[in-house]
């Protein structure tokens, strides 16, 4: 279990936890987010959403009624370890202040997310010990 923070604005947290996205105009998708913060989320998935896209992100919480945000696709890695970070938008003071709460009691994941690099904290490139490339979320 950890929390990670590598000098980002937000602390993540490893977690594992269902949401489905809607991005505007297009059918629902189902995702698993493994690592959150608050300002953002990474979702694995082989099949990431296109960088700029807006989506309206629905976080299913044990307990509590799902949290619906909105957020923008920061950053992807397509392919079988790939993914998508997501960064929250216009978050209003109830969002924000639920998201703080879900922060706060959701299970955390050991082992989960993709592997940090040294230094900056950008996920490593599958098998080549070297940083990805790509617009971060959490910076």
């Amino acid at each position: 279990m950890r929390t990670l923070n590598c000098g980002r604005r937000a602390a993540r947290k490893t977690v594992d936890l269902r949401c489905s996205l809607r991005p505007r105009g297009g059918p629902e998708q189902r995702h698993r987010i493994v690592e959150l913060s608050a300002l953002g989320a990474w979702l694995p998935t082989a099949h990431p959403l296109p960088m700029g896209q807006l989506v309206e992100v629905s976080l299913t919480l044990t307990g509590a009624p799902p949290l619906s945000l909105r957020a923008e696709v920061m950053w992807t890695r397509p392919g079988v370890d790939g993914g998508m970070g997501i960064e929250f938008v216009n978050l209003d003071a109830g969002a924000r202040e639920r998201l703080d709460a879900a922060l706060a009691s959701a299970p955390m994941a050991p082992g989960r997310g993709a592997p940090m690099a040294p230094g900056r904290g950008a996920p490593m490139a599958p098998g080549r010990g070297a940083p990805m490339a790509y617009t971060d979320v959490y910076h």
